[in-house]
């Protein structure tokens, strides 16, 4: 008993005696730490030569640095749209992705700031052709999105923020479904430009 009541003191001095040592880590001595929480709604508009969609969603993720804002999001479409191909018109519905997101802030501590961004990542979408009529199937195609963008953050709360973006849907569908004879449409017939506005919910503690 007193062995083991003797090293229990000399951990207790040998704690104590390095207590005002700072601790080294990867990230804090790299200048990088984290500065807040935020997560989201996402209400987009997408427009197409004959038609436009609307999309809803959601994100969430970290802020480092109070510039930085790291985190995953997604969308998806809330009705069917339709797109006129030169050989038939179709109804493009359940149009969703959601990817990795990247956000840089410039000067966040003013009550207006700008903003660029991208989320990589990837989706689907049901197709169905107008012109075979009752007879037609619906077939689901994928694609890789790179999404772009640009805005304004406006500090309404300091736990609530909102946000305007413009950018450009790029969308590459799957090399598989381009190989199809069969298969309608083009990377073209999809990408197109957006303009989305943002409900930033959360906190900024550094």
């Amino acid at each position: 008993m007193k062995k083991i009541g003797l090293i229990v003191i000399i951990i207790a001095l040998f704690s104590t005696m390095n207590f005002a040592q700072k601790e080294q880590t990867l990230f804090k001595d790299s200048g990088i730490h984290t500065s807040g929480g935020w997560g989201g709604m996402t209400f987009g508009y997408t427009p197409f030569p004959k038609d436009y969609a609307v999309t809803t969603g959601g994100f969430g993720g970290i802020e480092f640095n109070n510039n930085f804002f790291v985190g995953w999001g997604g969308e998806r479409m809330k009705s069917k749209i339709e797109i006129q191909l030169d050989s038939a018109t179709y109804d493009i519905s359940k149009f969703n992705h959601n990817g990795f997101l990247f956000e840089y802030m410039t000067r966040p501590n003013k009550v207006f700031y700008p903003k660029v961004g991208i989320i990589a990542g990837g989706g689907s979408f049901d197709y169905r052709s107008q012109d075979a009529g009752d007879n037609a199937s619906t077939s689901t195609s994928k694609f890789i999105l790179l999404q772009p963008s640009a805005g304004i953050e406006v500090n309404i709360f300091r736990w609530l923020h909102l946000g305007i973006d413009v950018g450009y849907k790029a969308i590459f569908i799957k090399k598989s479904d381009l190989k199809r004879k069969e298969y309608p449409f083009q990377d073209n017939n999809l990408s197109r430009p957006f303009a989305a506005l943002k409900l930033k919910f959360g906190w900024s503690w550094k």
